[in-house]
């Protein structure tokens, strides 16, 4: 084999470990950040209850609703219906017990998850394995298909997950990022099924 090829063998072998010590890094902080949240929920719910009371009251939604009328003529409808649906889902998640250990059982699943795609990219970096580890689903590690459950969609934080997870991680009416914890509130022409499919992935 001439020198050259094999000097960018080793190039490229080099970078695809660097590409893999850097998920490993990523999905690590993804579980301290988990577990973070995990143990400031009592105190997080609190406060959440606490800022909910204007909309417990009524005052904000009615708000909302005068707002949503006015501007459906306006042709704003739709983003004060989205609006208006991220504070009842926000009231849900303050008040409603059996949402909030949904929430719970499915962060438990997301830290396990992680942890066990941790540990698969630590035993292929250890092997010396050929693994695209940016063209698999950061939660069920399986790799991104053009078609199916494996379709990588991106939510609107950034991140990007297969539909099959996706699916499983969404509530009736809401869905929340298991990676940074952002709340997306559905509606008739907002839900997931108009989430992108992420091409740059594939």
């Amino acid at each position: 084999m001439p020198r050259t090829t094999t000097s960018k063998n080793a190039k490229e072998k080099d970078a695809q470990i660097q590409r893999m010590k850097a998920e490993l890094k990523k999905i690590n902080s993804e579980i301290a950040e988990e577990k973070k949240k995990r143990r400031q929920s009592r105190r997080e719910h609190k406060e959440t209850v606490e800022k909910m009371e204007d909309v417990i009251s009524g005052v904000a939604v009615d708000v909302l609703l005068d707002k949503a009328r006015v501007e459906m003529e306006r042709g704003g409808y739709e983003a004060t219906r989205t609006e208006l649906m991220e504070k009842q889902v926000k009231l849900k998640l303050a008040t409603d017990k059996k949402v909030q250990e949904d929430i719970v059982k499915k962060d438990e699943e997301t830290i396990r998850r992680l942890e066990q795609r941790n540990k698969e990219l630590t035993e292929a970096l250890e092997n010396g394995l050929d693994r695209k580890s940016w063209n698999e689903c950061e939660l069920c590690s399986q790799e991104f298909k053009d078609e199916g459950d494996r379709v990588p969609k991106l939510l609107k934080c950034g991140d990007t997950l297969c539909w099959g997870c996706i699916k499983h991680l969404a509530n009736p009416d809401f869905l929340i990022c298991p990676f940074d914890g952002t709340v997306f509130a559905f509606t008739e022409f907002n839900n997931i099924n108009h989430l992108h499919k992420n091409l740059k992935v594939l």
